[in-house]
């Protein structure tokens, strides 16, 4: 059985659609998992390239580093602020204060 990761497919019961597979934005971030770190132009570059192509579904957290600030810099840049990737974020570092092991709680 071959399966289409690059067809949208329904969000639970949230009426968007994201494809099966997401982009990783661990070194977007400058994380530098791989050992070497990414100029922000370069960050920004590959991610208007994921943005252009089918993927829609994007995977960020708070221990990727700035990965969520680029990510918000191309997403304005390409008009997709309100409408465009679905984000799938996540909390793995501490956030201050007012932070709990799943992440922030907010006022």
């Amino acid at each position: 059985m071959t399966v289409d990761v690059l067809t949208p497919r329904p969000l639970g019961r949230t009426g968007r659609y994201v494809t099966a597979v997401c982009v990783g934005t661990g070194e977007i971030g400058d994380m530098s998992v791989y050992g070497g770190s990414v100029p922000e132009e370069r960050a920004l570059a590959t991610a208007r390239r994921a943005f252009a192509g089918p993927l829609n579904f994007v995977d960020t957290s708070n221990g990727y580093g700035v990965s969520e600030q680029r990510i918000g810099i191309v997403l304005r840049q390409i008009g997709a602020y309100r409408s465009g990737p679905c984000s799938a974020p996540r909390s793995t570092l501490s956030m201050g204060a007012r932070s709990t092991a799943h992440g922030y709680v907010p006022r």
